[in-house]
């Protein structure tokens, strides 16, 4: 998002965008997991929109739902960036323009690695995030009362808010097959060793996901989804399951941040990470977490393990 490239050629810069968004920076280079910037009426600005990346060498895709994937093709259309994703997102993108050339499919069934400067990728089949089924007296999910609650809490959306979501919803799929076959996890391995887990979407653990943590055994950092079950005591054991897989030395969550989609019976609201964190705490003590604000840069030494945080 600007200003000095790092000089050390070990240390990588980690910034959260919005939703399950980031920016990784190393070596001089861009890359961006997911890519939705761009984001309609009502859901909190991240501070610029996708017509501000001028930079990127590749744009990794966990799943082709609308605020994952909206932006990637104009990025990529822009910068020559290489969309990596599963053939529901490479899919997507090839179906508004972006050309074969600059489209990478993996499936994360095994056997493939991503080589790039400094760092290997491998993609892993993940699952999607499933909603909660969980009632209350008036026979509710816990997603359908909280769609009472903002409707009652918030003005009616005007005509021209709901032609914008609806415009931007068509920015991506609703293929039914991402919840199980379209979902992918990467896991980065730097040139010193260390591990770095991104999964932008957290539901149950796939076979894929267990096979690759009984062979790496644990990860250095994990980014993961924080969302869907609505409220934390909900959604603490979800994601917890997930940090427990990784055991990473540092846990930063994702996609925990507001996202109003009332014309379309839908919200998801802010995710106190407090609870998550303080689970954290008290089952990995030997893990630290943190909850970064929007492009604030979280940066780490991968030889090292150091990181700090602004």
């Amino acid at each position: 998002i600007g200003g000095p490239m790092i000089a050390n050629p070990q240390v990588i810069s980690l910034r959260w965008l919005g939703c399950s968004c980031y920016e990784l920076v190393h070596r001089g280079k861009v890359y961006l997991l997911d890519a939705w910037f761009d984001r309609g009426p009502r859901t909190r600005s991240v501070g610029f929109t996708d017509d501000d990346v001028v930079r990127a060498e590749a744009i990794f895709i966990g799943h082709a739902h609308f605020d994952h994937i909206a932006d990637a093709p104009a990025i990529a259309a822009r910068t020559g960036a290489t969309i990596v994703g599963a053939p529901i997102s490479t899919g997507y993108a090839a179906s508004v323009g972006t050309p074969a050339s600059q489209l990478r499919t993996v499936t994360g069934q095994g056997g493939e690695l991503l080589t790039f400067d400094g760092f290997t990728v491998e993609p892993v089949l993940a699952h999607h995030a499933v909603g909660p089924t969980r009632t209350n007296n008036k026979g509710e999910t816990v997603g359908q009362a909280l769609f009472d609650v903002y409707s009652a809490a918030l003005d009616p959306f005007t005509p021209a808010e709901v032609a914008e979501f609806q415009a931007m919803l068509a920015r991506g799929s609703f293929d039914p097959l991402i919840i199980t076959q379209g979902t992918i996890a990467y896991l980065f391995t730097f040139d010193s060793g260390y591990r770095m887990v991104w999964l932008d979407s957290g539901g149950p653990i796939t076979p894929q996901l267990q096979a690759v943590m009984s062979r790496v055994e644990k990860t250095n950092l994990a980014i993961a989804s924080y969302t869907v079950q609505g409220i934390p005591p909900l959604q603490v054991p979800v994601t917890m399951a997930l940090v427990n897989l990784f055991r990473p030395d540092l846990f930063v969550p994702c996609h925990h941040d507001e996202i109003i989609l009332l014309p379309f019976n839908a919200v998801l609201p802010d995710m106190a990470t407090e609870p998550l964190r303080m689970a954290i705490r008290d089952t990995l003590p030997h893990t630290r977490s943190l909850a970064p604000l929007y492009r604030a840069p979280v940066v780490v030494n991968t030889r090292t393990g150091e990181y700090s945080a602004a």
